[in-house]
């Protein structure tokens, strides 16, 4: 099984490491994928994705050309239809963004006695340092999630790429990014922590996301974060929130995170914040929805 870090530290263009990763998860892709450009190959393998899952990415947003956008991974066993619903009240309040909610890819999970259920990555037990697994699928869904921000970039900049090639077609689509915020519940709160603070060896990004959105969740994969993180993002806007009632992911775990973020990358002075909600278990509530919708109202306003 490929390691998230011997992923991350492979050499190789973004279409090649997407090219890996559906031959590794079994998702067919067309014989010229390799000549197609990224925006095109990008939208190849998120339909390949989608099949996979055998679950529609949903997307909406309140007005017909979204200049920004939130994509919200759910948690282990969840698809992307459990959190649609929940921002549909927030897709009023900016009509100017496109929120995305993707599913994950039905994988064998150890916690679920190896059965089959949408997972961002494998996960061994509830007990345990999960902080420091190595989170087996992991690097898949990392692949996936750099394919999806690229194809939501050309979808809420449709212009940016137009008539462009190879490093300046790159540079357009990766320049989106800084209006496009990622999040998750649970393990999509990992995943989403993860993706926002690194990029795989050789990749040629300079921009991070908009911001970060992390509810009842963790950092997870401690070594390949630590060997991918980029400066970049050492700012990123990031919000974590947790209910002190969770007993699936004590609300320590995701403390401890914060804490490790801080020391080991972000330091003391970089525009995040934490939040507590008593008596919450693990779920949300009317407060968090509030505070994320405060969120993101500070890192992606509406272009004049």
């Amino acid at each position: 099984c490929l390691s998230i870090l011997h992923f991350l530290k492979m050499s190789g263009s973004t279409l090649k490491r997407w090219q890996d990763c559906a031959a590794r998860c079994g998702m067919p892709l067309p014989s010229d994928f390799a000549t197609q450009s990224l925006a095109s190959a990008s939208s190849t393998f998120v339909k390949a994705w989608r099949a996979k899952s055998s679950m529609q990415i949903i997307e909406y947003s309140a007005a017909p050309a979204p200049t920004a956008a939130l994509i919200f991974c759910h948690g282990l066993g969840d698809t992307g239809m459990g959190w649609a619903s929940s921002f549909q009240d927030l897709s009023y309040r900016f009509p100017h963004v496109l929120f995305v909610f993707p599913t994950a890819r039905s994988i064998p999970v150890t916690l679920n006695m190896g059965m089959k259920m949408p997972a961002w990555y494998d996960i061994k037990s509830l007990g345990g340092n999960r902080l420091l697994d190595e989170a087996d699928g992991l690097e898949d869904s990392v692949c996936f999630m750099d394919a999806l921000a690229t194809e939501v970039a050309t979808k809420i900049a449709p212009s940016t790429t137009k008539g462009l090639t190879g490093d300046e077609e790159f540079s357009s689509i990766d320049a989106v990014k800084a209006r496009i915020a990622v999040g998750g519940f649970s393990q999509g709160a990992a995943l989403s922590l993860f993706v926002g603070h690194t990029t795989p060896e050789g990749s040629q990004s300079k921009t991070g996301f908009a911001g970060i959105a992390a509810v009842s969740g963790y950092l997870t994969a401690r070594t390949a974060f630590l060997a991918t993180k980029r400066d970049f993002t050492k700012n990123t806007p990031l919000f974590v929130g947790h209910g002190d009632s969770d007993d699936v992911v004590p609300i320590a775990l995701s403390k401890e995170s914060f804490e490790f973020l801080h020391k080991e990358h972000r330091g003391e002075q970089s525009g995040s914040s934490y939040k507590v909600y008593p008596g919450m278990p693990h779920s949300s509530c009317e407060e968090e929805m509030d505070d994320i919708a405060a969120f993101l109202k500070k890192i992606l306003p509406e272009q004049k």
